[in-house]
C-alpha cells in the first residue's frame, strides 16, 4: 500500500480494496462445509497500525527519491554510471 501510495492517493474508508492471500494453516478453509464458516474482519480502529505502516513506507520512498546523493567508488567513478571511465 505504502509503494502504491506513491503513486496515487490511497485511504481506508474510501473504497480502496486490497486482496492478501495467506497459505498459514489456521486461515485455511474447507473446500465445502455443510455450515457456515466464521471469518474475523478488522474494525476500522485497528487500521492504525497498518496505515501507520503504509505512510513509513511511502516516506521512505520519497527520501530515496529525493535525498539521494550520488556516490563514487575508490577509482572515482559514479556506481550507477558504469560506462564513464
Amino acid at each position: 500500500m505504502g509503494l502504491g501510495r506513491t503513486g496515487s492517493f490511497a485511504s481506508n474508508g474510501l473504497g480502496d480494496y486490497v486482496i492478501s492471500f495467506s497459505t498459514h494453516p489456521s486461515v485455511r478453509k474447507p473446500l465445502t462445509s455443510d455450515t457456515p464458516i466464521q471469518t474475523q474482519e478488522l474494525v476500522d480502529a485497528s487500521m492504525s497500525p497498518l496505515l501507520a505502516a503504509a505512510e513509513a513506507t511511502e516516506e521512505a520512498v520519497y527520501n530515496a527519491i529525493f535525498k539521494a546523493t550520488t556516490m563514487m567508488n575508490s577509482r572515482g567513478r559514479c556506481g550507477r554510471c558504469r560506462w564513464i571511465d
